[in-house]
């Protein structure tokens, strides 16, 4: 019979790059390995060559069979309480976890680790300690609670050094910089990448070295150190290829189109992208492929490629899975924002109307599955209690002449303290479970507020003047006789409709928008030059890169500081000329308007709405904000922090 594996926990491993390796089930080479396991459960062996057996059938069905690998590992338990085992039962608990991990239940698989965790520090088996340690910090990693990972990988350090195990402080150094990766702390994930690479053999552990060169390029990426990034994915590369991991090689290659496409380089971007696009499509990694399909789009839509763009997300949207909510959710989302580049409003509105529905839904199943799980749970508490207290009793009742009146006093205080103890608890739980809810309701509550809120200001500060200009147009209509005249204004109107309307439909789509360019920027602004007087003149020019990135407020809130300033100009000013300018200013860019109009003293007037929801745009991007005016006329300046 083929030797699957030796000793205890030969699957654990603290890295999550590695976690995969070992998580990925047993490479059968021959059919009759695995009939010759199932043999030896029916046969008469030793008690822990059957648990080594069932151990091994339920890492081999992990990566296939979630019930056949689930039902080993019960078998398992089941014989290891037997014979009161306890170094097995640890185990087996240990591949229950590994089970649920396979499912993706990273709740359940928490609970088996510190089962099997809490045997293991009995037994004062450091090394099998340190593996549930690691397993526990990585499930943290997974339900994104990485304070808590962060606590139990230093917890894997300290014990790691005690028993100078340098491949496991390699990959927990490694688990750490991921970590920190996920906190946006790239300095400190660079420091713990590096670390780890100190611990690796460069010989015979080079593997593990490019998987901590993939994690260095992607954080030289965040710092905008796109030369090094490049240089440790270049490295990783040459590595993956050598052991032929396709799945990773992948990973590296998409990491190099994103260092391309944050540096504008849009077309050798989509080449790196297609190069991981193909390779998933080669190794059958559905998810991957989708992910790298999803980044295509967007380098095509970036190259205002919107046609391709959509046959490519239309297609991968076929494929995506019905169950895989997320997948669904980003593709709709970015179908929507597609949309809006080709002027497609139904295709907007219908792909949003899906976003939102299947928001709602998976909200709505959420919150059913959890009330449900905590029912289940308090179901088998209260079960194991009563079972337990019926226990009790039964071995009260054998030892009821054995034992005196004074010990029967003793037990029955005993119970009693433990009742009250358990029913103080439950009291408790129940407090803090109610509390949970109400903070969850008041936190959503003024999150809906604050978006209606601002869907407000934008309609009253924008749409609602349009409107009062119109209704205050069409009640002047009545005082004008001649019907040339009267028709030339009705057609003034009905176009000055069909830009708030346009205008509407703008709002809509920035305030649903991802983000675009500082490109996209100008060209709106250099639409207003159409709708304005032809005695007023606008010189618009910048030295900002039309390919820096904006998101969707910063759009939205330039733009309207632009428009409320040029409004004011019009109103008040009796200016003849604007200057509008962008200045690229490191970190950020700066807007500079200014009229040639009478002006106004700052230091005795009252500002009105116009000049206060500039101030509050710029505000609310992080930005500075002045004012300045004179007899030569009137300067607004904001500065604003680029994306970060």
């Amino acid at each position: 019979m083929k030797t699957f594996r030796k000793g205890f926990e030969l699957k654990s491993c603290v890295a999550a790059f590695a976690l995969t390796l070992f998580f990925s089930g047993l490479n059968l080479t021959y059919g009759q390995d695995l009939d010759s396991l199932k043999k030896i459960l029916k046969s008469n062996k030793h008690d822990t060559i059957k648990l080594q057996v069932l151990s091994d059938l339920n890492w081999y069905y992990s990566g296939s069979d979630f019930g056949k690998s689930k039902y080993y590992a019960k078998q398992e338990v089941a014989l290891a309480q037997k014979i009161k085992d306890q170094k097995w039962i640890a185990q087996g608990y240990n591949d229950m976890a590994i089970s649920y991990y396979k499912l993706e239940n990273y709740d359940s698989s928490l609970h088996y680790n510190f089962k099997a965790l809490k045997i293991r520090e009995k037994l004062n088996d450091k090394r099998l300690v340190v593996s549930s340690l690691s397993k526990i910090g990585l499930m943290y990693q997974e339900l994104g609670e990485y304070l808590k990972a962060i606590d139990y990988h230093y917890r894997v350090l300290e014990i790691a050094e005690e028993l100078n195990d340098s491949q496991t402080l390699g990959h927990t150094h490694n688990n750490i910089a991921i970590v920190y990766e996920k906190l946006k702390n790239s300095k400190k994930a660079v420091q713990h990448a590096k670390k780890a690479i100190e611990y690796y053999d460069p010989v015979t552990e080079d593997y593990f070295i490019a998987k901590a060169y993939g994690n260095l390029a992607g954080n030289y990426n965040h710092l905008k150190k796109y030369e090094l990034s490049a240089e440790y994915y270049e490295k990783a590369l040459t590595t993956f290829k050598k052991y032929g991991d396709k799945s990773s090689e992948a990973g590296a290659e998409n990491g190099l189109g994103m260092n391309l496409r944050m540096q504008g380089k849009l077309d050798e971007a989509l080449k790196h992208y297609k190069r991981a696009y193909d390779l998933s499509v080669e190794i059958n990694e559905k998810n991957s492929k989708i992910v790298y399909a999803h980044n295509i789009a967007i380098v095509l839509k970036m190259m205002k490629r919107y046609a391709e763009a959509e046959e490519f997300l239309r297609e991968i949207l076929k494929e995506t899975d019905e169950n895989n909510t997320a997948q669904k959710l980003l593709m709709y989302r970015q179908l929507a924002s597609l949309y809006g580049y080709l002027d497609k409003g139904d295709s907007v509105e219908s792909f949003l109307n899906k976003y939102a529905d299947l928001k709602e839904k998976t909200f709505n199943q959420n919150a059913a599955s959890a009330l449900a799980s905590f029912e289940t749970k308090y179901n088998t508490e209260k079960t194991k209690r009563q079972l337990a207290e019926n226990q009790v009793k039964l071995e009260s009742r054998k030892r009821w002449l054995l034992f005196s009146i004074a010990m029967l006093v003793i037990l029955v205080a005993t119970l009693g303290f433990v009742y009250r103890y358990q029913k103080a608890k439950r009291r408790n739980e129940r407090k803090e479970l109610e509390l949970n809810k109400e903070l969850e309701k008041t936190r959503l509550e003024k999150e809906f507020g604050d978006e209606k809120l601002r869907i407000a200001r934008e309609l009253h500060d924008n749409i609602g003047s349009h409107l009062t200009f119109m209704i205050s147009s069409l009640d002047n209509l009545a005082y004008i006789e001649n019907p040339e005249q009267k028709l030339g204004k009705v057609n003034d109107l009905s176009n000055f409709g069909r830009l708030t309307m346009k205008d509407l439909r703008d709002t809509i789509w920035a305030m649903n928008h991802d983000g675009g360019s500082f490109e996209q920027l100008m060209a709106r602004v250099s639409e207003l030059r159409s709708v304005l007087p032809s005695n007023l003149y606008v010189n618009i020019h910048s030295n900002v890169q039309n390919n820096k990135p904006l998101n969707g407020l910063q759009l939205l809130n330039s733009y309207r500081i632009i428009q409320e300033f040029i409004q004011n100009t019009i109103k008040y000013a009796e200016a003849g000329q604007i200057e509008i300018s962008f200045r690229d200013k490191g970190e950020g860019f700066v807007i500079d308007l200014k009229d040639n109009g009478k002006g106004f003293d700052t230091n005795n007037i009252n500002f009105g709405n116009g000049i206060l929801n500039m101030k509050r745009r710029c505000e609310d991007l992080n930005g500075e904000f002045a004012i300045s005016s004179g007899n030569t006329g009137t300067s607004v300046e904001c500065g604003i922090p680029y994306i970060v």
